[in-house]
Parts: C-alpha cells; sequence; structure tokens
C-alpha cells in the first residue's frame, strides 16, 4: 500500500519552491543593473552579491531532485570577476593615489556614463637642492640632493617661482642619472653642471636656454645625441667634449658661438653643419672626432681657430665659405683622409701648420687675397702642385716641408724671402722658378730636395747655410750678381753637382760650401776675400780651380781630400799666393798640384 506524503510536508515543498524561484529572479536583476551601469574606464574590483546570503546553508533533504536547479543559480555572479582587474593609465614613475582594494564599498558607488579619464600631471623629480637668485625672481637647481632619480625631470617652478638655472657642478658626478629633462623656464646651464655624468643618455634642453656653460655636458662617455635649443645664443668651451657615444648634434640658427674644444674627441660625431649665425668657431672646437666625416661652414664665420678640427683623420670634404678671413694654427692638422680644399678670396692668412700632416691632400686653391702663409702650414701632406699668388708676401719655414709628392710650385711675384726649411725633403720636386721679388734663401730652405738645377736671380742678396745641401740630383747652379755671401754648407753633399756660376759680388764663401760635391772645376770671382774651411772637403772629382788676387784667406781643410786636384789658378803674383793666411791642413789629401801664378808657378813641394 502507497504510503501517502503528509500535507504539512508538501506545504513546505511548495513553499521552498516559491523561494527558489524568487532567488533565480533576483539575480537576474541585479546581474542586468550591473551590467548597466558599468562604464569600461572604470576600476572595478570583486563585486559581492547580496542574494547569495539568503540561501540557507543546508540542503533540503525531502526532494533530491531540487538540487540540480539550485547549483547554476548559486555559481552565475562570478561572471563580473574579470572586470575587476585595473589597467594602468599612469606613466611608469608615478604613484597610484589610491589602491582600490583598501575600500571596497567604491566599487559599489556607480560612475556617471562617459565620464572622462582624468589627465594626470607630470611627475617631477623630489629631492634635489634649489637656492634662490639673488634678485629672488627665480631658482636654482643646486645639487642631486637626496634625489635617486635615474630619470630626472625638472618643474618649471618651485615654491611659486620659476626654476631658471642649473647652477655650476649641480649633478658633476653623478653617475646613476640616465636622463634630464630641462624645462622651458630654465634659460641658463651652468659650467660643468653635468660634468662627469658618465651614463648619462639623453638630454632634452627647453626652448628658453640661452648658455650651455664650459664643460657642462663633458665626459658624458654615453650621450648619443644633442638638439640645441632654438634660444641657445652660446655654447661654452669643452660643453660636450669626450662625449664619446654622440654620434650627432644639431646647432641651431640662433647660436653665434662655439667655444674651444665644445665637441673635442666626440670620436663618434660623423658630419656637422655649422648654422650662418656662427660668426667665429674656437680653438680645437672638434679637434680629434675621429669618425666626422663632412662639414659645412656657415656665411657668417670669419674665423676658424686654431686646432678647430685637427686629428679628424675621417674628415673628407671641408667646405669654407666666403665670410672667412683667417684659418687658425694647426685647424685641419692629421686631417689624414682630405683631399682637396679651397681657400676663397676672403681668406687673408694661412696660419702655421694649418694643413700639416694631411697625407692625402693633394689639391689646394689659394684665394688671392692671402698674404701670409705660416711656418709647417702644408708640412708633410700629399700635394702634387700649388700656385701660390701674387698676393703672398710671406711663407713661413717649413710651410711645404716633407711634402714628398710636391712635384711644381709656382711662387707669385709678391714673396719676398724663401723660409727656413721651406721644401725641406721635397724630393720630387725636381725644379722651382724663383722670383725676382726674392731677396733671401734662409737656411735648409731645399735640403735633400729632388732639385736638378736652379737659378738665384739678381734679387736675392743671402743664401743661408745648408740651403741645398743633400740635393742629391743637383747637377747645376747659377747664383746671381746680388748675392754678397753664401752660407755655410749651403751645397753640401750634393754629390752630382759638376757645375757652378758665381756671382761677381760673393765676397766669402763660407764653411763645408761645397763640402762631398760632385764639382770638377770652379772659378772663384774677384770680389770674394776669403774661402771658409773644409769649403772644399772630400770633392775627389775637383781637378782644377781659379782663385782671383782678391782672396785674402783659406781656411783650414779647405782642400782636404780632393785627390784629382792637380790644378790652381792664382790670378796674382807667387808673393801675394804667399801672403795668403792659409789655415792648417788646406791641402792635405790633394793630388799633386801646381799652383800657376801670373809671374811663376808653385809646385806643392814648395809649399811644404
Amino acid at each position: 500500500m502507497k504510503k501517502q506524503i503528509p500535507l504539512v510536508t508538501t506545504l513546505l515543498i511548495v513553499l521552498i519552491m516559491l523561494i527558489c524561484a524568487g532567488c533565480e529572479s533576483g539575480a537576474t536583476v541585479n546581474d542586468n543593473k550591473d551590467k548597466k551601469e558599468t562604464t569600461p574606464t572604470a576600476t572595478v574590483v570583486e563585486t559581492q552579491n547580496p542574494v547569495e546570503t539568503q540561501i540557507p546553508t543546508s540542503k533540503p533533504t525531502a526532494t533530491p531532485t531540487l538540487e540540480p536547479t539550485a547549483t547554476p543559480k548559486l555559481t552565475a555572479t562570478p561572471t563580473l570577476e574579470p572586470t575587476a582587474t585595473p589597467k594602468p593609465t599612469a606613466i611608469p614613475t608615478s604613484k597610484p593615489t589610491a589602491t582600490p582594494t583598501q575600500n571596497p564599498t567604491s566599487s559599489l558607488t556607480p560612475k556617471p556614463e562617459n565620464s572622462p579619464t582624468p589627465s594626470l600631471a607630470p611627475v617631477f623629480s623630489e629631492g634635489l637642492i634649489y637656492s634662490l637668485n639673488n634678485s629672488k625672481t627665480g631658482y636654482i637647481v643646486e645639487g642631486i640632493g637626496s634625489c635617486t632619480d635615474k630619470i630626472v625631470i625638472l618643474p618649471s617652478q618651485y615654491q611659486n617661482l620659476p626654476v631658471i638655472e642649473i647652477g655650476a657642478s649641480a649633478f658633476k658626478g653623478c653617475t646613476s642619472l640616465n636622463e634630464i629633462t630641462i624645462p622651458d623656464s630654465v634659460t641658463n646651464i651652468g659650467n660643468s653642471a653635468f660634468d662627469n655624468c658618465y651614463f648619462l643618455t639623453s638630454v632634452i634642453i627647453g626652448n628658453n636656454v640661452t648658455n650651455i656653460g664650459d664643460r657642462a655636458f663633458n665626459k658624458c662617455y654615453f650621450l648619443t645625441s644633442v638638439t640645441i635649443g632654438n634660444s641657445v645664443t652660446s655654447i661654452g668651451k669643452e660643453a660636450f667634449s669626450y662625449c664619446d657615444q654622440l654620434t650627432s648634434v644639431t646647432i641651431s640658427n640662433s647660436v653665434t658661438s662655439i667655444g674651444s674644444y665644445a665637441f673635442q674627441y666626440c670620436k663618434n660625431l660623423t658630419s656637422i653643419t655649422i648654422p650662418d649665425s656662427v660668426t667665429s668657431i674656437g680653438d680645437g672646437v672638434f679637434y680629434s672626432c675621429k669618425n666626422l666625416t663632412s662639414v659645412i661652414i656657415g656665411n657668417s664665420v670669419t674665423s676658424i681657430g686654431k686646432e678647430a678640427f685637427s686629428s679628424c683623420e675621417n674628415l673628407t670634404s671641408v667646405k669654407i665659405s666666403n665670410s672667412v678671413t683667417s684659418i687658425g694654427s694647426y685647424a685641419f692638422q692629421y686631417c689624414k683622409n682630405l683631399t682637396s680644399i679651397t681657400i676663397p678670396d676672403s681668406v687673408t692668412s694661412i696660419g702655421d701648420g694649418v694643413f700639416y700632416s694631411c697625407n692625402n691632400l693633394t689639391s689646394v686653391i689659394i684665394g688671392n687675397s692671402v698674404t701670409s702663409i705660416g711656418q709647417e702650414a702644408f708640412y708633410d701632406s700629399g700635394l702634387k702642385s700649388i700656385t701660390i699668388p701674387d698676393s703672398v708676401t710671406s711663407i713661413g719655414q717649413n710651410a711645404f716641408r716633407s711634402c714628398y709628392y710636391l712635384t711644381s710650385i709656382k711662387i707669385g711675384n709678391g714673396v719676398t724671402s724663401i723660409g727656413d726649411r721651406m721644401f725641406y725633403g721635397c724630393e720630387n720636386l725636381t725644379g722651382i722658378t724663383i722670383p725676382d721679388s726674392v731677396t733671401s734663401i734662409e737656411q735648409y730652405a731645399f735640403e735633400s730636395s729632388g732639385l736638378k738645377s736652379i737659378t738665384i736671380p739678381d734679387s736675392v742678396t743671402s743664401i743661408g747655410q745648408y740651403a741645398f745641401s743633400s740635393c742629391y740630383y743637383l747637377t747645376s747652379v747659377k747664383i746671381g750678381n746680388s748675392v754678397t755671401s753664401i752660407g755655410e754648407g749651403v751645397f753640401y753633399y750634393c754629390v752630382k753637382l759638376t757645375s757652378v756660376t758665381i756671382g761677381n759680388s760673393v765676397t766669402s764663401i763660407g764653411d763645408r760650401v761645397f763640402y762631398d760635391s760632385g764639382l770638377k772645376s770652379i772659378t772663384i770671382p774677384d770680389s770674394v776675400t776669403s774661402i771658409g774651411q773644409y769649403a772644399f772637403y772630400s770633392c775627389d772629382k775637383l781637378t782644377n780651380i781659379t782663385i782671383p788676387d782678391s782672396v785674402t784667406s783659406i781656411g783650414s781643410y779647405t782642400f782636404q781630400k780632393c785627390n784629382n786636384l792637380t790644378s790652381i789658378t792664382f790670378q796674382g803674383t807667387k808673393e801675394e799666393w804667399n801672403a795668403i793666411e792659409k789655415g792648417s791642413k788646406w791641402d792635405l789629401g790633394t793630388g799633386k798640384y801646381t799652383v800657376y801664378c801670373t809671374d811663376e808657378n808653385i809646385t806643392q813641394e814648395d809649399q811644404n
């Protein structure tokens, strides 16, 4: 017999079913309400389900079939959890103003639809040291203080006054500093402000900075690029020196002067354009920028300082504007790959050593306004030929020394002197025309050159010592009639010199003048009064010589080792010959000579 369920139990089951139906309806309503009020930009934390707290903790035991319908209703609400994870919207260095999980009830307060996302103010570095300037109009950043930021952002204001300057040595030696942003309020960057900030890689300079001080970024080894703002008028000396990794520099049109050695040893800098606003390039500005390949100099530059581009080994091209009037000493020395250069007509002087050791410099055009070429100007360069204009009046010593490839040179009519060692070691220079404007040839002027013959014009009055010494290929010399003295060793060791004509104004032949030369015969003019010691030493090809009666002295060892000398023609009497003051061993090692006087002959034996 089937057992009947009591009425009370039946009523209880119906009541439970009604409660469950209410739970399902309530969960649906709350779900829809939450979805309607939640916006995409809101920060959502974990949401509580108010319905879930009303479900009994114990399961009903009467009807097992009710359990499957209860399970999905209890798990519906967790679908809100993915929207609760906040997305970062601030820059990495900023600190969040509130932690959402600290106020869980805040998520229950709905945000209005279409509410804007708040903009975040820049976060400035804290702990820096400031000082009020003398006029109390603004603040100066004096030091790093307790700030430990690797990326430093300076404020434009401090305590309601503008930040106007970065003081001298403010960040000097801050090796932890990586980046710096300088606001537009700053007008001056002081001396050594970032000196020795080894690991500084990026600098943003505000648009109102007018001055970058001396050594401001010296030895910032990892600084890679710099844009100099449109208000900067001067860049201090050594401002960016030793910035090894600096590859590019943009100099704005506001800059008027670049200090000495401003970019020296920036070995990875490859090109530079100097704007028209710049009027002078200081000494050594780009010294030893070894990878600098091209330079364009603006139209307002009037002077290029000494060593400005010295040791820029890979510099191949330089354009000098027509505004430049002077090029400083050693400005382009050791620019080993510079091949050609045109010096404009505006330039009036070329300083000492300007193109010293420019080994591949083969072509130079000198403008018509240049009046002076300094000493060592083209020393050891690769020049093959050059024309010196008539405007040039002086050429310094060693100007073309060791120009091994120089084969021809034309000297203008304005030059008055050929200086010391001017063409020393120019082994391929086989000929030269000395203009009539030249009055003196200085010591060692053509030593060890490749000259084969030389005519010294009548305008020349003196020849310095060793002027043509060791000219191994020199075969003939004609000395003009205005030369009064031939200095010591002028034709020393000219082993192929066979013909010499001495002008009639020469009064003295100095010591060692024809030492070890290839002379076979020579006539000394009657203007000569003295012949120096060793004058014809070791001229082993010399067979005869004519000496005038004007000679009053012959130095020691004058004809020593002239072992083929057999004839001396003296244009005076025997008595006058014997009256000549002769130095010791003047004829040691000669051949068996005879002195042919006007009245009688004297043998070598008679001399002894």
